[in-house]
């Protein structure tokens, strides 16, 4: 045979075989990462990973159907629809954590004599300051604790793929920091033209948190406790091991189911289009810059951002809207100003296109089979009814 002809069968072998684990593009990422999330996703006994391999050429007898040919769209879908039943379980496992669980527990405090107690009906704690700071403290970390280890636990998943920490270059921060700033103030732009003031408790009303009668020291802790532990533990349950899980499908695919169930899981109308607007960029950052330390400090300003604008609001100066509106100003100015600054000096691309998109199946099914699921409808159904008596009490 000759090199030609040896060659020619190599090539002719590459276009028979289907191997979606080395189709996948790992360009975009660090070499560690990908040699970790390729190990990760050729286990063989793991029911949440993608790893369909076949000659094409090949079949395979079924009892009572006789040799028939499997397909790799048909692989993912079965593969997918599992890996979306775990994100609904520990989605739904943080609601009743929140929810129930945690009255419960709050109930179970109040009859052994302690002073803490709870409203079935409208999700306030009250009682003894530090008695409900060590509360809030406990059952807050705990929501997000219980779902972030059952994900680990089931997916099996190295911690160098779920939680990387390798930040790829120093601009991409800059660039994360930036956006934070415009997309914050975009999110927020109605209240520029809202005539109402605010209290500086009306922050952790969103997180149902009653601190009217916290004393300074414990209105700190509980502050710190909110902006910087609760954003590590929200971008470890949504960008982390689920993030890189869903991205065996895609991932813009993985982006959008992450930052949509994001926001839903806040059960706050209010809240969801900015939670979402925030969790886009939060997963396209992760990607560009390699660690979902960039989702945590995405997390963190827009926070912050928050916790700034309900203290201008809570003022009773009448310059208070015109203060309130400046700084909305100032914040998206520096934020324009500092990204074009960082793209001038680094030279870097604006838009960085996914280059893992496209997959066996289209991007609509993929989408359909969210919404196929039981636990994800659960999930869905939950918050909507949850929000719809936040709103009304």
């Amino acid at each position: 045979m000759t090199k030609y002809e040896v060659e020619n069968q190599n090539v002719n072998e590459s276009d028979e075989l289907i191997d979606v684990v080395e189709e996948f593009d790992y360009s975009t990422q660090s070499q560690e990462y990908n040699e970790s999330f390729k190990k990760w996703r050729k286990s063989p006994s793991n029911a949440y990973v993608y790893n369909y391999k076949k000659n094409k050429k090949e079949t395979e007898f079924i009892d009572g159907l006789g040799y028939m040919s499997t397909s790799s769209a048909e692989a993912e879908r079965e593969v997918l629809s599992r890996c979306l039943h775990l994100l609904g379980a520990v989605l739904l496992t943080y609601i009743l954590v929140e929810n129930i669980f945690c009255k419960v527990a709050i109930s179970i405090m109040e009859s052994a004599g302690l002073n803490i107690h709870n409203s079935f009906i409208n999700n306030s704690i009250y009682g003894g300051a530090k008695e409900v700071v060590i509360v809030l403290i406990l059952f807050n970390t705990l929501k997000y604790i219980i779902p972030i280890y059952l994900i680990h636990h089931f997916l099996k998943m190295p911690y160098k793929v779920g939680f990387p920490l390798k930040l790829r270059s120093a601009s991409e921060l800059m660039y994360a920091i930036s956006g934070t700033m415009i997309i914050s103030v975009v999110s927020s732009i109605s209240r520029a033209y809202a005539d109402q003031t605010r209290e500086i408790y009306n922050f952790f009303d969103a997180y149902d948190a009653n601190v009217a009668f916290f004393a300074q020291h414990e209105l700190v802790i509980y502050t710190f406790f909110e902006v910087i532990v609760v954003s590590i533990l929200s971008e470890c349950l949504f960008r982390g091991e689920i993030f890189h899980c869903l991205r065996q499908y895609g991932d813009l695919f993985a982006i959008i189911v992450t930052s949509f169930f994001s926001a839903v899981i806040t059960q706050n109308f209010s809240m969801m289009p900015a939670y979402f607007m925030i969790s886009m960029f939060s997963g396209f950052m992760v990607l560009r810059s390699g660690t979902i330390t960039t989702a945590v400090i995405i997390r963190a300003i827009h926070s912050l951002y928050l916790l700034t604008l309900t203290i201008i609001e809570s003022s009773t100066s009448p310059n208070m809207f015109l203060t309130r509106n400046f700084y909305m100003s100032v914040m998206f100015a520096v934020g324009v100003i500092i990204f074009l600054i960082v793209n001038s000096v680094c030279k870097a691309k604006i838009v960085v296109m996914f280059t893992n998109i496209k997959t066996h199946i289209k991007m609509r099914s993929k989408i359909s089979l969210c919404f196929q699921s039981i636990s994800l409808i659960g999930v869905i159904l939950a918050c909507i009814i949850l929000a719809i008596t936040n709103f009304v009490i």
